[in-house]
C-alpha cells in the first residue's frame, strides 16, 4: 500500500522526469520541438526555446535531486517549483486575456497549468507533513526547542 510519502516521491519523480524530458527536447531539438507547438507561440527563436529547455531541465534537475535527499526534499523541490510556477501562472495570463485560442485551452493546461499546481499541491503536502512531523516530534519531547 502506497503512504503519503511514497505518493509524493512517485508523482516528483514523474515530474521530474517530465521536465527533464521537456528540457532536453527543447534545447537540442528546439526547430523540432517548436513546431509541434500552436501557432500562437509566435516565431521561432532558437535562442528563446533553447532558454526555455534550460529552464525546464533545471526544474528537473532539482526535482531529481530531491527525491534522494530526503531531507532537503522540500527545498530542492521549492526551488524547482519557482520556474514552473511562474510560467504557469504567466499561461493562466494568456488564458484570461485572450491570448490563447480556445481549441488550446485543453494543451495549455495539461502541458503547463496542471503541472505548476500539481508541483504547488506536492510542496504543500511536504510542508504540511513535514510541519505535523515537527509538531508530534516536540510533543513527544524528541525536538524540545
Amino acid at each position: 500500500m502506497l503512504n503519503r510519502e511514497k505518493i509524493i516521491v512517485l508523482l516528483l519523480g514523474l515530474m521530474s522526469l517530465f521536465y527533464l524530458i521537456s528540457g532536453v527536447a527543447l534545447y537540442f531539438f528546439s526547430q523540432l520541438t517548436f513546431d509541434t507547438m500552436p501557432g500562437y507561440y509566435g516565431v521561432f527563436n532558437n535562442h528563446f526555446i533553447k532558454d526555455a529547455g534550460l529552464a525546464f531541465s533545471s526544474s528537473g534537475i532539482l526535482l531529481a535531486i530531491a527525491l534522494f535527499r530526503e531531507n532537503e526534499r522540500l527545498s530542492f523541490s521549492f526551488c524547482a517549483s519557482i520556474f514552473v510556477v511562474l510560467h504557469g501562472l504567466f499561461h493562466v495570463q494568456m488564458l484570461l486575456g485572450g491570448m490563447i485560442p480556445g481549441e488550446y485551452v485543453a494543451y495549455e493546461l495539461m502541458q503547463v497549468i496542471v503541472p505548476a499546481i500539481v508541483l504547488m499541491v506536492l510542496i504543500g503536502a511536504m510542508y504540511y507533513g513535514k510541519t505535523i512531523n515537527t509538531e508530534i516530534e516536540y510533543n513527544k519531547g524528541i525536538n524540545p526547542p
